[in-house]
């Protein structure tokens, strides 16, 4: 009988061991989104990017979690939604081109895609202003697109550089 007992506790604490392990990793909505996702900020990342550095000309902004945001995602990058856990994206509703976005993939092999859709859009972005504001023209053709991590970043502004450089400065 006391084996039994024994036997008994023993498969509780390991399975309050296994259970105490997961807690915290998943959000537990239905996206199943890592702990990753609980921890990623692209919406204070961008609003400090916009508030250190000068020069950028935008004056909207969206966040993974509006329902605008995920309606435009695919339209303004050409790619699934799913393949982000958070992102943000300032830009100009004016006639500048300036435009920052910021998003943390899902996994390894979304940053490369991610990647490769936001340099289309420069691309894309670049036929919409040639020919109609030069110096706007100027900014799509000195566009940045980084990555860092499972951040994927686009900076269309007179100085990326720079917001590249404070992007790395921030804590992620």
């Amino acid at each position: 009988m006391k084996g039994n007992k024994l036997s008994i506790v023993f498969v509780f604490l390991l399975a309050l061991v296994l259970f105490g392990g997961c807690v915290g990793k998943s959000t537990g909505g239905k996206s199943g989104k890592t702990e990753a996702a609980e921890k990623a900020k692209c919406k204070e990342i961008l609003e400090e990017l916009l508030a250190e550095c000068e020069g950028i000309q935008t004056d909207t902004n969206l966040f993974y979690g509006d329902e605008k945001y995920e309606e435009y995602f695919e339209y303004l990058y050409d790619t699934s939604f799913d393949r982000a856990q958070d992102g943000a994206y300032g830009y100009s509703s004016e006639a500048y081109a300036d435009e920052v976005t910021v998003i943390l993939a899902n996994e390894e092999k979304d940053v490369k895609v991610i990647k490769g859709h936001l340099e289309d859009r420069i691309s894309r972005r670049m036929k919409d202003f040639m020919g109609y504001k030069p110096e706007e023209f100027a900014k799509l053709e000195n566009a940045v697109v980084y990555t860092e991590g499972l951040y994927v970043v686009m900076v269309v502004s007179d100085d990326p550089d720079a917001v590249i450089e404070k992007f790395k400065s921030i804590e992620k």
